[in-house]
């Protein structure tokens, strides 16, 4: 992994070591060294570098801890400076430092596959915030600084909770259709929810029903659109979605610019949001983000599926089929999101794992390590009510485009 020192090294002197002189009375964050779990101990060294130079680049609600005052105080203490995992450990560190956040974590392998974790460590209350895992195929630089920008956003909303921050990469923004804002996004509140099949309606993947604690998170309002998925491919050069899999191509993003892409593959999806900076929501928080805290049915409540209120197999005539994202305005679920039941299947971060509710974490699931095929959520246009209700799962492989799955962004 010497590419990996090399390239943080490179990244510090493009950047600049030197954290900007804002505000004293903005709290100060340390990163320490992740832990390295089936890889090189220089791994986990060369991604702190990376994370604490890409959070120091950019103005946030807190400032660094400048690297060489870290190591400083690391050996002061009598730490060894390749990294630790300990929360109290991380305390007497802040408190040395005068700090308010500890930010540790690793950087793990499983099998073929990697998972960057990382933890944030309030000195000050001694809680521990959980940050969405990365987990990719491959390690690079660039799977670091994606999960930077989860760190600024945790960060920021620790401090401050519902602040608007500039983010650390380019969002993309989306021109308006009529009353449709497509790339809106909406806040889901932190706290508990139900998750699972309440109802006994659902398969047994659906079980065990349980409470769950999710922090804020921001859920996409609306579906991607074939426009802003347009303007994605002329800006990266990405595949267009030509071609499918199975059904029919319904590319026309001239003709249908606010009808939801379809055609895509969970890499697609995923290579989208992170270009925008951001990245497909956990199957926890879409499951939040589609029934509330209260275990509803469908997002609307449990009153039956309607045409009014999604577009499903038993919508006939000209409401037949794929309709544009924003259209069942009575379908909304609790938090304002649009077409969480019916029009698309939805791809999620996670892998699928029939028996994961038994052993997933309360507070923030991230999903399994690894797996075959990725969870799509939601139901489609050609699906009965069944398919749609906010507890249903379903499976495909990450390489298939299908025509009636498409996605939506979280961060």
């Amino acid at each position: 992994m010497r590419q990996w020192l090399s390239f943080a090294l490179v990244f510090a002197l493009l950047i600049g070591w030197a954290v900007p002189n804002w505000a004293d009375s903005k709290p100060k964050v340390a990163v320490v060294n992740l832990e390295s779990v089936g890889v090189e101990p220089s791994t986990g060294v060369a991604a702190a570098e990376i994370l604490s130079t890409h959070l120091g680049s950019r103005e946030h609600l807190f400032i660094l801890v400048e690297r060489a005052q870290l190591q400083k105080t690391l050996q002061e203490l009598g730490y060894q400076a390749s990294a630790f995992v300990d929360p109290n450990s991380a305390i007497t560190l802040g408190k040395q430092l005068g700090a308010r956040y500890i930010v540790l974590g690793s950087v793990t392998r499983f099998g073929g596959s990697y998972s960057l974790n990382v933890r944030i460590v309030d000195v000050q209350t001694t809680e521990t915030r959980s940050v969405s895992p990365v987990s990719v195929p491959s390690l690079s630089p660039e799977a670091v600084i994606r999960l930077g920008d989860s760190v600024a956003l945790r960060l920021n909303d620790m401090i401050q909770p519902g602040a608007v921050v500039s983010s650390a990469l380019p969002v993309q923004t989306s021109p308006s259709y009529g009353a449709l804002k497509p790339g809106e996004m909406l806040r889901i509140p932190a706290g508990p929810f139900i998750r699972g099949d309440q109802q006994k309606l659902g398969q047994g993947d659906e079980s065990p029903v349980r409470t769950l604690y999710l922090d804020t998170f921001d859920m996409g309002r609306y579906e991607v659109t074939q426009a802003e998925y347009k303007r994605f491919i002329d800006a990266t050069g990405h595949r267009a979605p030509t071609t499918c899999d199975f059904g029919k191509v319904n590319w026309n993003p001239v003709e249908q610019p606010n009808h939801p892409v379809v055609c895509v593959s969970w890499y697609d999806a995923q290579a989208y949001c992170q270009w925008g900076g951001q990245r497909l929501p956990t199957e926890a928080e879409w499951e939040k983000a589609a029934r509330g805290t209260k275990a509803l049915l469908y997002p609307w409540g449990d009153n039956k599926v309607v045409c009014d209120r999604a577009a499903f197999s038993g919508c006939m005539g000209e409401e037949a089929g794929l309709r544009p994202v924003g259209s069942k305005s009575p379908g909304t679920s609790p938090y304002g999101l649009y077409d969480m039941a019916g029009n698309v299947w939805e791809w999620v971060q996670d892998w699928y794992d029939p028996h994961y509710y038994r052993q997933a974490p309360e507070q923030n699931p991230p999903g399994p390590v690894q797996g075959k095929t990725k969870v799509l959520r939601g139901g489609g246009f050609g699906h009965d009510p069944s398919a749609l209700r906010a507890s249903n799962r379903s499976d495909i492989e990450p390489t298939h485009r299908n025509a009636s799955t498409g996605f939506r962004c979280a961060r």
